[in-house]
């Protein structure tokens, strides 16, 4: 039987059991809005882009320019969307001020948010229940709304959704650093030996990540520039070398039919050591499992890790990941870059 969707209005719960919906948040101050005229395109998941693609096809409908999905504003929704999806509480972001200033809107005069839930396979069905609310509505239709940040994460079948709306984006930002969240709607079933990554142009599945007394710079593509494309970041040890920090890739694999990933990795630290990159292959929401360990140094090394059977199913992160105590022994300072990832069969 289908979850039965709610409303949260305000602050009580109504009775009518329809998608998940909160009472929108609408900002604005008496700055002057900006913006560029180019805005870097952003990569969606499949409920992200069915979500776009009817809030524009509704506002072309009521005579409205579409709005530009962002890099900025997504980062913001995505992370929000992540942080629900975790807590299973439906609520509006307290600082979705700063945040959305802080990724590329600082000259916002408007700013408003959506929030939702409902299946994760039927991003309609939440979409509907936004148009039927006069407030989400009113977000939806607003002439002075130019821009959109989208972001959705599933968890057990739900999926979490936001959408921040602004009306002034500064293209500097860059591209998303929050990956799309893997849904079960997107899955990529692995039949046979398939290069999922090859990092010889800018991806957006992949992203930075860094915890406790270290620090990643936001990963850079080397593209064309190098005969060997990659995707890098350099960690750093701030304090104690408790956490770590590496690259991270997201996107919906299911494995079931794979037997081994084979991951192209270098790990260049300051003083030369070789460095230990620890692999884990799970889900957003659930499981993890640790691959391999491995020693990398500068040069390119291609790793096979066998994949045992309890991570032969759909999984969503892929993480090589540098302990803070490799860093510390390395001099203070690595750079970690992945070239390629293979999944076998």
């Amino acid at each position: 039987m289908r979850r039965p969707a709610r409303i949260l209005l305000t602050a009580t719960l109504a009775a009518a059991p329809v998608v998940g919906v909160a009472v929108p948040a609408t900002l604005v101050t008496p700055a002057a809005a900006t913006g560029g005229t180019h805005v870097l395109s952003v990569r969606l998941n499949g409920f992200e882009a069915q979500l776009a693609a009817d809030i524009n096809k509704a506002r072309r409908s009521a005579g409205l320019r579409p709005l530009m999905v962002i890099a900025g504003a997504t980062d913001v929704a995505r992370r929000w969307s992540g942080h629900m999806a975790g807590s299973q509480i439906l609520a509006h972001n307290p600082t979705i001020i700063r945040n959305i200033a802080h990724a590329g809107s600082s000259a916002w005069t408007e700013i408003a948010e959506n929030v939702g839930e409902g299946p994760a396979d039927n991003p309609r069905n939440l979409f509907q229940a936004y148009m039927e609310s006069p407030e989400h509505r009113a977000n939806i239709l607003d002439s002075g709304a130019r821009y959109l940040g989208v972001g959705t994460v599933e968890r057990d079948g739900i999926a979490w959704n936001t959408l921040d709306f602004t009306n002034a984006y500064n293209n500097g930002y860059g591209l998303t650093r929050v990956p799309a969240a893997g849904l079960t709607m997107d899955q990529k079933t692995i039949t046979s030996t398939t290069d999922v990554a090859m990092l010889n142009a800018t991806d957006q599945r992949f992203a930075a990540s860094h915890s406790r007394g270290m620090t990643a710079s936001r990963l850079g593509f080397t593209g064309s520039r190098a005969r060997n494309g990659s995707a890098y970041t350099w960690l750093h040890q701030l304090g104690r070398p408790n956490g770590g920090g590496g690259v991270m890739m997201r996107d919906a694999l299911n494995l079931t039919h794979a037997t081994k990933l084979c991951v192209q990795v270098s790990a260049r630290s300051a003083n030369g050591a070789a460095v230990p990159v620890k692999v884990f292959l799970g889900r957003q929401f659930g499981s993890s499992v640790q691959l391999g360990r491995v020693r990398v140094g500068g040069k390119a090394k291609w790793v096979d890790l066998s994949l045992p059977l309890s991570v032969q199913d759909f999984r969503n992160v892929l993480t090589l990941r540098v302990p803070g105590k490799a860093v510390k022994q390395g001099g203070g300072k690595v750079r970690l870059a992945v070239y390629d990832v293979r999944a076998e069969v």
